[in-house]
């Protein structure tokens, strides 16, 4: 696939400007990558802001479990100016739980702008959620989890929509009585 292999040239680049002789000269090559890369975010994200209203919204759950409605009015109290983060949690929150009803995550703070969602989940699913840049389905989040849950690595993703989110695997920890 082309675009993966520009992605494996600009890496080298990085690598490459990060290991120069000359560091000047190789701060100013890794410059000009990340304003290279800025421009092509922002192309991206036009274009995505163009294609958005096409893509249905994620159904969400009816209701809100006690847990999320706490958790959330517990940050937006002691956090108001991550109001959108808020909302844009608790919405992905409601439509992971439409898709697995009855899972259970923490919401707490995961640094000044961020929240957490830790599911209850066996892979170490965890959802951080900044404020969005694009409207709803629009996110600005990541989400952490083991491919395979015996494994002990956590693997990244970064999300611009939510239904990036929703389509990873999802195992509910099994509860023994």
């Amino acid at each position: 696939m082309k675009i993966v292999e520009e992605v494996e040239r600009i890496s080298l680049a990085i690598e490459d400007g990060s290991l120069a002789a000359d560091k000047a000269a190789g701060a100013r090559s890794l410059a000009e990558v990340w304003c290279a890369l800025d421009k092509l975010e922002t192309f991206a994200e036009a274009r995505l802001r163009l294609l958005l209203h096409h893509l249905p919204e994620p159904a969400l759950a009816e209701d809100a479990p006690a847990w999320l409605e706490e958790g959330m009015n517990s940050v937006f109290i002691f956090r108001p100016h991550m109001a959108a983060a808020v909302d844009s949690a608790g919405r992905l929150a409601l439509a992971f739980l439409h898709m697995h009803p009855g899972a259970v995550a923490e919401v707490d703070i995961a640094d000044p702008l961020t929240i957490a969602l830790r599911w209850d989940d066996a892979r170490g699913l965890r959802f951080m959620v900044s404020r969005p840049t694009l409207s709803w389905p629009g996110v600005n989040a990541r989400a952490y989890f083991r491919p395979d849950p015996y494994e002990a690595p956590l693997e990244c993703r970064y999300a611009r929509i939510a239904h990036q989110l929703l389509e990873l695997p999802y195992e509910k920890v099994a509860v023994e009585l």
